[in-house]
């Protein structure tokens, strides 16, 4: 319950980080840095594929 919790909310954070890009008042930053604490929290494998590597 925990781990889909955790990849519900970063694929929300990515999600309105991604919307940041093109709307000035979201911070982009915040958003991907939020991402990456609830994927690595979740599951390695999205945090490789977050990460690039």
């Amino acid at each position: 319950m925990k781990k889909q919790l955790f990849i519900l909310l970063g694929s929300l954070m990515f999600g309105l980080g991604t919307l940041g890009i093109f709307l000035p008042f979201l911070p982009t930053a915040v958003f991907y840095l939020l991402t990456g604490f609830f994927w690595i929290r979740s599951s390695d494998k999205l945090y490789q594929k977050y990460v690039g590597c």
